[in-house]
């Protein structure tokens, strides 16, 4: 109602019924039922924070109306208690003393002038055509608007008109197909999280942690194929050059340092003869890793030697 200040005049039309299913959506036809009064007047209570509600059969009832044509009666929404003047009020014969009930009632009569209509059912689709219900809202809307044939129309209790909903939507094609794709989807992360608790598993075997472990599978790994051999070769070589500058062995290419080493030490293994076997060794595809490591704790053991280091 705040849109409309500078409108001339404003006709709320109060809400009556709600949509329970619908029957044949495609052409608009639905179950209705009625929406509770205090419902109703909780809706209005904008307007007049004393209006009641009262749901009754009018047929038979007196009208007073400032309007010719009178609305088809039956079952009727009627405001039971207001602060207005009743355009169109309706008396029950069978209590002629009690506080008349009013149709049509006029809120205010300041700028914007405001009239309720309490009961929908003559202007709406329902009955529009019963009786003089037609009639009855061409006057109606002269009445409110005087000379001023501008009218704007506002739906602002909307909520009862809708279809299904739409979490059963999910459950129709072609939505179905989407909603049984997520719910397995749902079905296999559920399935996928469940290794991530109960008893911790126990550490795989042969896996330990330190330095022991990390040299026993550096070994192993120079044991595989023709790493041994290849190991074994640069061993020797290197060993022959550590021993050489611990000696001071002249000389520079690996023959000439096992002929001097050879001659002037005392060691009980040869150099001449670890380097030969070391380079049989090597370039024999036969080799056993067992040779191949007792050969290299040979060299091992010269080289101790030579330089007197501790094993």
């Amino acid at each position: 109602m705040d849109r409309f200040d500078a409108a001339a005049a404003i006709l709320v039309v109060a809400p009556k019924r709600k949509v329970i299913k619908a029957l044949r959506e495609d052409r608009f036809i639905f179950e209705t039922g009625l929406i509770e009064p205090d419902d109703v007047a909780s809706t209005l209570s904008k307007l007049d924070q004393k209006i009641s509600i009262e749901q009754t059969n009018t047929t038979g009832w007196l009208v007073r109306s400032e309007l010719d044509a009178l609305p088809a009666s039956g079952e009727t929404q009627l405001a039971d208690a207001y602060a207005g003047r009743g355009i169109m009020t309706a008396i029950n014969p069978a209590r002629p003393y009690q506080l008349h009930r009013a149709l049509v009632v006029e809120i205010r009569q300041a700028s914007p002038r405001i009239l309720l209509l309490t009961d929908p059912d003559p202007v709406s689709n329902l009955g529009i055509g019963k009786g003089e219900n037609a009639l009855f809202a061409i006057e109606l809307i002269e009445f409110l608007g005087g000379d001023d044939r501008r009218i704007v129309f506002d739906e602002a209790f909307a909520g009862s008109a809708t279809g299904p909903s739409t979490f059963a939507r999910l459950f129709e094609l072609p939505w179905l197909a989407l909603t049984l794709s997520f719910g397995a989807l749902v079905i296999v992360i559920g399935f996928a999280a469940l290794n991530r608790f109960g008893t911790p598993k126990e550490d795989m075997a042969g896996v330990a942690a330190g330095r022991a472990s990390l040299i026993g599978a550096t070994a192993r790994l120079n044991l595989f194929e023709d790493s041994g051999r290849a190991a074994l070769a640069r061993y020797m070589r290197h060993s022959l050059r550590t021993v050489a500058t611990g000696r001071r062995a002249p000389g520079t290419t690996d023959v000439e340092r096992v002929t001097w080493l050879d001659k002037r030490a005392g060691a009980k293994a040869k150099a001449a003869t670890l380097n030969h076997d070391a380079d049989a060794l090597s370039k024999s595809g036969a080799s056993e890793p067992k040779a191949i490591l007792n050969h290299a704790q040979h060299i091992h053991a010269w080289r101790t030697e030579m330089l007197n280091e501790r094993d």
